[in-house]
């Protein structure tokens, strides 16, 4: 997950002839502050570090890159690896599996253009335990209306940590669904209304893979036993996920206790809704300094981590799905079609059309290709009929 970097404006309510009304402080006079976010994993390859300048809240742009950086990570053995910028503010640096112990400990330094120095401070690199079981069981969840339930499935995981283990952890989830159209290819227009004779499913088909945005984190130290079984992504039926089939990558790692308080933190913030009079927002300070003027604040946090990581899939028939997209006919009359058809350019065709028992008629052209849906027609190697 990428932390907001956003400083939010603290908004003052109060009370004026019996009404409420928001005031929203000047903050014209934003100073952009760093924030550096990045990780070291266990695994030979490329180490990734992002740096950015934070935005005001209401702005349109949502990241401002710190650009020609010089970043070096250093470990406490002496080695130091020199990062790459391959894109605007993101850096990378190569390191091979020797360098990548259990035990070691690791900080990033960077200077910027302006010739200001920041560093992270030591975070070491902790075992984890495998991954023992990814499972789930079907819900049924309480909405706003009683009537109107939400179904799904909960994933659990399952990890046995005693032993010579870390105490804390953190997950990710990648999961992947396929998902159709709503028509195959029979009719479409190029000037002329034409049959399609190619492969009236090459459309059909579409695969969609994306992070889950939330956090999830539990600690140990305060446990009777280390044998977790941790609730993590709740799927619902309010999507097309489990309808064709849909996969979840779920990737374990191990937190330093600076690193879990850090993480923690940012969960509690995100799922907890800050109303009036609940729970304000945390104020999270992350183990970046900046040591040529130690009065500028500075943000984010570079850690240490093992991974662990595994895999389930789940294709059963449940019977709980919604139409997640609208894919009815227009239902237009003769001139509307035929008006449409005249505002189509060649870079238009080939227009897909519907054909109703009666006549043509239009659909959304996502009806017709599930790649304009966000997807892609191309199947992971990893997929499972």
């Amino acid at each position: 997950m990428k932390v907001n970097s956003k400083l939010v404006p603290v908004i003052f309510f109060f009370l004026t002839m019996g009404c409420i009304e928001p005031f929203t402080p000047d903050i014209d006079d934003h100073q952009p502050v760093l924030v550096i976010e990045g990780n070291i994993t266990n695994e030979e390859g490329y180490q990734y570090i992002t740096i950015s300048r934070s935005s005001i809240v209401g702005k349109e742009e949502h990241y401002f890159p710190e650009r020609l950086s010089d970043v070096i990570i250093l470990d406490d053995k002496g080695n130091s690896f020199n990062c790459d910028e391959y894109s605007g503010g993101h850096y990378r640096c190569w390191m091979g599996q020797e360098y990548l112990t259990a035990g070691t400990q690791y900080k990033v330094n960077v200077k910027t253009q302006d010739g200001r120095e920041y560093e992270s401070d030591f975070d070491e690199l902790l075992a984890c335990p495998p991954i023992d079981k990814i499972y789930y069981e079907v819900q049924e969840r309480a909405t706003y209306d009683p009537q109107f339930p939400e179904y799904g499935i909960q994933l659990y995981v399952e990890t046995d940590a005693t032993g010579n283990f870390v105490d804390n952890f953190r997950w990710k989830i990648i999961e992947t669904w396929e998902y159709h159209s709503e028509y195959l290819l029979e009719y479409y227009y190029d000037g002329d209304f034409k049959e399609f004779f190619g492969p009236k499913d090459s459309l059909f088909y579409c695969w969609k893979t994306e992070p889950v945005n939330e956090i999830y984190t539990i600690s140990t130290k305060q446990l009777s036993s280390k044998n977790l079984k941790v609730p993590v992504r709740f799927v619902s039926n309010q999507t097309n996920r489990l309808k064709y089939g849909y996969t979840a990558l779920v990737k374990q790692y191990s937190l330093s206790d600076a690193a879990f308080e850090y993480w923690d933190k940012i969960q509690k913030q995100v799922q907890e809704t800050g109303g009036l009079y609940e729970t304000q927002p945390l104020r999270i300070f992350g183990n970046i300094r900046c040591i040529s003027h130690p009065e500028e604040i500075a943000l984010g946090f570079f850690y240490a981590t093992s991974l662990q990581e595994k895999r389930i899939f789940v294709n059963e028939d449940f019977d709980f799905y919604i139409n997640d997209y609208l894919c009815a006919p227009l239902q237009t009359d003769a001139m509307e079609f035929f008006d449409f058809l005249r505002t189509l350019t060649r870079a238009d065709f080939p227009y897909w059309i519907l054909k109703t028992p009666t006549r043509y008629d239009l659909a959304d052209k996502a009806c017709f290709d599930c790649a304009l849906r966000g997807g892609t027609h191309i199947k992971p190697e990893f997929w499972q009929q």
